[in-house]
């Protein structure tokens, strides 16, 4: 699934990281939060998605102000085999 993503880069500008807007593909959205984070990216909305082929007119007709969903810091959400005893 493609994705438009804004979010704050702190690779980027330190100390206070830079908001950049693009595109990106993963399978899901633990994925993409995954990618996102190893990229040491924060403050992360999903702007749109889709399942189609990604072209520049998708991308361009993304409206930035509009968000989707904010996906949480990957800190933050709770590791579900570490804390099961039945896995």
């Amino acid at each position: 699934m493609w994705y438009k993503i804004k979010a704050r880069d702190m690779s980027l500008g330190k100390p206070n990281g830079i908001v950049v807007t693009f595109s990106i593909w993963a399978d899901d959205g633990r994925k993409l939060s995954k990618i996102l984070a190893d990229k040491n990216c924060v403050d992360i909305s999903i702007l749109d998605s889709t399942e189609e082929e990604w072209t520049p007119e998708w991308a361009d007709s993304v409206d930035e102000n509009s968000v989707i969903e904010m996906i949480p810091d990957p800190k933050d959400i709770p590791n579900i085999e570490s804390e099961n005893p039945f896995w």
